[in-house]
């Protein structure tokens, strides 16, 4: 048995990106337009105001 046999690979740390069927592109476009409505007077949001409501970084 060679020693590299017994070491775990990593796992990684977080999701890269994620596949959405066309059903769940629209469900998501859906819903980004019903915040801006309710919550942003109609206007779309700034990459500081999304980078506020999920917790990810701007850059």
């Amino acid at each position: 048995m060679l020693p590299s046999e017994n070491i775990p690979e990593p796992e990684p740390k977080r999701k890269r990106g994620v596949i959405l069927s066309s059903k769940g592109w629209q469900r998501l476009q859906a819903a980004e337009h019903l915040s801006s409505v309710r919550e942003n007077a109609g206007h779309g949001y700034t990459l500081e105001q999304l980078s506020t409501h999920t917790g990810l970084s701007t850059k």
